[in-house]
């Protein structure tokens, strides 16, 4: 987190567990505080793992859900092919996903050590900030 010049925050940084932020005046004594985790968008032409609010990770013996999402940049970017491969121990997290789209394509390796998400459509026609592709479920085995 980063202030600027005129007082303006800017988030850098994702944050493994949720965070308060603290303003206060330095005269008169009004404060006020915002509570959260930190999550970032993805950059253009980029993809994003994890939910958009709260922390990224739980205890063991708990199940999560990762939203996985690209950016293609908005209009006139077209997102055509992709594959994204996530790789994980399988002593700590059990993966299990399942696509978004028609034309995407999610599968688990045996052993589960890898989750592969593939796409390919010319005739897609998905062009906007926030594609979603696939969500992939662990659970939380053992800690890392």
């Amino acid at each position: 987190l980063t202030v600027g010049t005129g007082g303006a925050l800017l988030l850098v940084g994702n944050s493994l567990a949720n965070v308060t932020i603290t303003a206060a005046a330095k005269i008169g004594g009004a404060s006020t505080e915002l509570a959260g985790a930190a999550n970032l968008r993805p950059r253009p032409h980029d993809v994003d793992l994890g939910s958009e609010t709260g922390p990224q990770l739980l205890q063991v013996g708990h199940q999560f859900t990762v939203p996985v999402s690209a950016n293609t940049g908005g209009p006139g970017s077209r997102l055509v092919s992709f594959q994204i491969e996530l790789e994980l121990d399988p002593c700590v997290l059990r993966a299990s996903c399942e696509s978004s789209l028609p034309w995407v394509v999610c599968s688990t390796s045996n052993p589960a050590t890898q989750v592969r998400i593939v796409g390919y459509s010319v005739n897609s026609g998905v062009a906007c900030f926030d594609v979603p592709l696939a969500i992939v479920t662990f659970e939380v085995l053992a800690t890392a």
